[in-house]
């Protein structure tokens, strides 16, 4: 729900890039809205209260600084050189 703009943390699993289900461990990630620099608060009119609609949001641009707090259980070939990529399923050519 990153309409509403506010802060989100998760503990999800980590799933095999060999196209397999298997799950390889649970990473803990958190996003917190923020300025176009990632640093700072969002503008005021960006903030959207439960009483408003977010897609009074649309066309605009939403900031969010994304932290990784923690993965854990990975198999230990796969504990080197780690990292992470995400996409939204929003954007253009999803």
């Amino acid at each position: 729900m990153l309409g509403y703009v506010f802060e989100n943390e998760s503990e999800v699993k980590i799933f095999s890039s060999e196209g397999t289900q298997a799950v390889r461990g649970m990473i803990k990630l958190a996003y917190y809205p923020c300025d176009s620099v990632g640093t700072g608060e969002p503008d005021e009119d960006m903030l959207i209260d439960e009483e408003q609609d977010p897609s009074a949001l649309v066309g605009k641009n939403l900031y969010f600084r994304v932290e990784i707090k923690e993965a854990k259980d990975l198999p230990r070939e796969l504990s080197k050189d780690t990292y992470v990529t995400y996409e939204l399923k929003s954007e253009p050519g999803r």
